[in-house]
């Protein structure tokens, strides 16, 4: 089946971001709308954690948002019909985030990470006893969006 531009088209807060990938569409053999559908909306998603990067400069949020996006790339790969493989995640592409990017996409896509100990999005976390409050209080602010 033949999709249309607009029916491959990744649409947030109703402005087009992008296009889902008609070689991997074919290449992956996906025929049904509703499997298109969920890349979509999975793709939607992954857009709100990146507004939600981008309008907080707090580590344990980002920290949390980095962890959601994660899954975000998971469940990708498990739609297109990929093996789940944490290695062809490009995990130093969100906002914020001060890892070497040349360093990381040379290592791309192998298990060797380089993070930046001082990175707000995947470097250390304080040593406050009140933080696990926080994140819990956080992951309940985040899921109560559309996620």
């Amino acid at each position: 089946m033949e999709f249309t531009e607009k029916e491959l088209t990744v649409y947030y807060k109703g402005k087009p971001q992008y296009k889902l990938n008609p070689g991997f569409i074919k290449q992956q053999e996906i025929k049904d709308i509703e499997t298109i559908k969920e890349l979509l909306l999975t793709h939607e998603d992954r857009c709100r954690i990146f507004e939600a990067m981008e309008n907080t400069d707090d580590s344990v949020k980002l920290h949390v948002l980095a962890q959601e996006r994660e899954h975000i790339e998971y469940r990708l790969q498990k739609v297109w019909g990929f093996p789940e493989d944490s290695n062809w995640h490009r995990w130093w592409e969100v906002p914020k985030c001060t890892c070497p990017k040349l360093d990381n996409y040379d290592n791309y896509p192998t298990k060797y990470r380089i993070i930046n100990e001082n990175c707000p999005v995947h470097g250390s976390l304080p040593k406050d006893s009140s933080i696990f409050r926080d994140i819990l209080n956080f992951i309940k602010d985040i899921f109560s969006l559309k996620f």
